[in-house]
């Protein structure tokens, strides 16, 4: 009887435990997303109280077509929705950098300027592939960020290449190690346009190179998150299910209350 008694009583802890952290995450939102800033201004206002401006982060991005899409001048600030940058949400500014479409490391390295920022966004090697070898190009993007020199850095993933998708997952191994080795941060903005073949999902490209519209706002769901400092997948580390039409993100071994919500409420999640 008295054995029974304790099994109840811990199964009973157990539950309420279970309970009280899964109603604390119960939101539409998971946890670790960071609300907006409407959002924010909205929960002080309720309380009658005011937390002041939100404060934004400034974004340098520098790339080729995936950054520049078809704006009609990206250096000045006029971004159409084939850029990824046009797709950052309220409190991330894009304040700088440079991209045009078919550039290579090296014509970015010899255009880019200085940008008070704090965060650079890079994502380049497309076009060097086939022209150069690797070495080169992440001479250019050690270039690149020493001459940005915004307080972090990240570096994305190049897209799939469906003409020779291999090139561009060997790239994209290569410069992982290379950032890591840096110091700067790598987060695979593709993830969500890449299909198991490792060339593009069909419905997110126009030619096997170039994302569309909807791939490109997965592309930017993804590097936002990032800006922000939240956790994202990379290339090497696998066992990760991922849900890139919300940019939901979860190890498989581990995951947690919010992550585990994230998914259920997310529809066609894959494992890659």
């Amino acid at each position: 009887m008295r054995l029974r008694h304790h099994v109840r009583r811990h199964l009973g802890l157990l539950g309420a435990t279970v309970l009280a952290v899964v109603g604390g995450a119960s939101g539409s939102v998971p946890q670790n997303q960071e609300p907006s800033p409407d959002k924010v201004q909205a929960a002080y206002q309720s309380r009658g109280t005011s937390p002041g401006p939100v404060k934004q982060i400034t974004v340098a991005a520098v790339g080729d077509s995936i950054t520049e899409g078809n704006s009609p001048d990206f250096n000045n600030g006029r971004l159409d929705a084939l850029s990824w940058p046009s797709h950052l949400p309220a409190n991330q500014r894009l304040v700088g950098g440079w991209a045009r479409g078919g550039a290579t490391t090296g014509t970015m390295l010899a255009n880019v300027t200085p940008v008070y920022s704090d965060v650079a966004v890079i994502i380049a090697g497309t076009n060097d592939l086939g022209h150069m070898n690797f070495a080169q190009s992440a001479s250019n993007i050690e270039g690149i960020v020493a001459t940005v020199g915004a307080t972090r850095t990240i570096i994305s993933a190049i897209p799939p290449f469906d003409r020779a998708p291999e090139w561009a997952v060997s790239y994209n191994r290569q410069m992982e190690t290379f950032a890591s080795a840096h110091g700067w941060e790598f987060v695979d903005a593709m993830a969500g346009v890449r299909a198991a073949n490792d060339r593009y999902i069909p419905s997110l490209t126009f030619d096997g190179i170039h994302p569309n519209v909807k791939g490109v706002e997965r592309i930017s769901a993804v590097l936002a998150r990032s800006i922000t400092g939240q956790r994202m997948p990379s290339i090497t580390h696998a066992g990760f299910w991922v849900n890139p039409s919300r940019a939901c993100y979860a190890p498989a071994a581990r995951f947690s209350i919010p992550e585990l919500l994230c998914l259920a409420i997310s529809d066609g999640a894959a494992r890659w």
